[in-house]
């Protein structure tokens, strides 16, 4: 029968709640920025000149009405230079954001894991002393030596990666 030592249950939990957290951050972070990074105001006026000022030369024909054609046709290229620069900026900023906070998370995230199980290194999460784990007892006892039984570091491993494999599928 598989026991989790009840004193123990709150690294069971913590492990586990730490590897969802470490595999799903990049995609609540991607979600939250792209809440925040929506166009701006400025952005919405100069997207919304640009369409007036193509819909006025959609309507002048460029052999009568040359000179207008044309002084419109400079003032939508600085109208777009305009919002290009805008935009460049909203998206220079979100990159930096999307590469920054994913990868501190991630930072923390690893030392508070390498943490846990430095102090919790020779006490186990899991104890399957029923079970005969025969070809990787010792691996997912390490450091533990005691057979039967999964230790922090291997139970963080496990976690991981049966959600890597989850969230791909």
């Amino acid at each position: 029968m598989i026991s989790f030592i009840p004193e123990k249950m709150h690294l069971f939990v913590l492990i586990s709640a730490l590897s969802i957290l470490s595999v799903i951050s990049s995609k609540i972070i991607n979600y939250i920025l792209g809440l925040f990074n929506r166009p701006t105001k400025a952005e919405k006026e100069l997207l919304h000149e640009v369409i007036e000022i193509r819909q006025t030369l959609a309507g002048i024909p460029m052999v009568d009405n040359f000179v207008a054609h044309a002084k419109l046709q400079r003032k939508l290229n600085v109208v777009e230079n305009n919002l290009r620069e805008e935009t460049n900026k909203r998206l220079s900023a979100g990159l930096k954001y999307k590469t920054l906070i994913p990868y501190a998370l991630n930072v923390i995230l690893s030392i508070y894991i390498i943490y846990i199980s430095f102090v919790y290194r020779h006490e186990p999460v899991i104890d399957l002393q029923e079970f005969n784990l025969f070809p990787v007892s010792m691996i997912v006892s390490y450091p533990l030596h005691e057979i039967g039984s999964i230790s922090v570091p291997a139970w963080f491993f496990i976690c991981k990666i049966v959600l890597i494999f989850d969230f791909q599928a």
